[in-house]
């Protein structure tokens, strides 16, 4: 209807909007089949096939509109060549203020997330770039999410692998920008975020660690609590086993992650504590290894300080506490640590069994 109000609004017009030309009997009036303007015969002279529009046969369409859905057109061929030069095509005008507009404005972003589902690793390559340009655009990121942006990240995530390093940085940078809005943190889980991202948390530092800042992001919502630590994903065992990485960054952010998914409930608590167990103590030997980048002992300080509130894990955490116990002593001058000791030693203390223990700290 919109676009029938415009074209007998237009119908009034005496110049062309784009040379600024008077219509004459020479000079005639032309409609735009994509935007529905009406420009004269020189402005509106191409015609394009709009399938995407239910137009099988060319159509004129403006100069205004050509370039994009000239793109939106080549993505609808069985051709993989005029998929591939849609997907670039589409991408490279993004990241001009003008070509986004135009992007957005005529079907340009719901083509690159159709495009997100070709099997060929170029046009994916080129599809993760587009939407990586596009979420750096606050404004767009509910169209995105409404469009199926975040699944059309996720579908490329799953299927590339490692080698295409850039493909995977581009679009984990996407979903880390989309997980960093709490009305989408929730949405980023139930479009599937969470396999691709644990899988990418196993991959080389520089994706691993953009994966693991997702996770941080999609763990601060609290709904998203209970799918994690309950996932059928192995979800805890992956992050449990990132404690022990050798980048201590990594160890740092994982131990994060860990304290944010600690605040849950009871149940959600012994959950961690006994695949710590299972795993082997990683969190014992967080605390007990000396890392040179203190903040893994303020993360790793903070979740015994949240675990220790429960009365059924209270044997299962007694290294923790003993090395608790130990920084006291070792980083006095760290205010976040000593914070974070002192209200595990606190939770600890309302358990009679850790009674022996603390009695001894005092006396040492």
């Amino acid at each position: 209807m919109e676009y029938y109000r415009r074209w007998l609004a237009d119908d009034v017009a005496q110049t062309c909007p784009l040379c600024s030309q008077k219509f004459t009997q020479i000079r005639r009036k032309h409609h735009c089949r994509q935007c529905g303007n009406i420009l004269c015969s020189k402005c509106c002279n191409e015609k394009v096939p709009l399938p995407q529009l239910g137009f099988e046969e060319p159509e004129r369409i403006c100069d205004n509109c050509l370039e994009v859905t000239s793109l939106v057109t080549k993505s609808r061929s069985l051709q993989m060549s005029f998929k591939l030069e849609a997907a670039k095509g589409l991408t490279e005008l993004c990241k001009d203020p003008a070509g986004l507009t135009k992007v957005v404005e005529m079907g340009g972003v719901q083509t690159l997330i159709f495009l997100s589902q070709s099997g060929n690793d170029e046009v994916k390559a080129a599809v993760a770039t587009g939407l990586q340009i596009l979420s750096t655009h606050p404004p767009l990121h509910s169209v995105l999410a409404k469009c199926g942006g975040i699944k059309a990240l996720c579908s490329i995530l799953s299927t590339v692998n490692e080698s295409q390093e850039q493909t995977l940085i581009d679009g984990i940078s996407a979903l880390m920008i989309f997980c960093k809005s709490p009305e989408l943190k929730a949405q980023a889980l139930a479009d599937g975020a969470l396999d691709p991202v644990l899988t990418m948390c196993a991959m080389k530092e520089a994706i691993a660690l953009l994966a693991l800042m997702t996770l941080s992001h999609i763990v601060e919502h609290h709904g998203n609590l209970a799918p994690l630590i309950e996932s059928n994903r192995n979800a805890l065992p992956r992050i449990l086993a990132l404690t022990k990485a050798q980048d201590e960054k990594i160890q740092e952010i994982s131990l994060r992650i860990l304290a944010q998914m600690s605040v849950g409930t009871d149940w959600q608590r012994h959950r961690i504590v006994q695949e710590d167990f299972s795993a082997g103590r990683c969190l014992v030997e967080a605390l007990t290894r000396g890392p040179k980048n203190l903040q893994v002992l303020v993360n790793a300080s903070c979740l015994i300080a949240n675990l220790a509130t429960g009365d059924q894990d209270q044997m299962s955490l007694r290294d923790c506490l003993e090395a608790m116990c130990s920084l006291t002593s070792s980083h006095t001058g760290h205010k976040d640590i000593q914070t974070h000791v002192s209200r595990a030693l606190g939770n600890f203390a309302n358990f009679h069994q850790n009674s022996a223990i603390l009695v001894c700290m005092c006396q040492g």
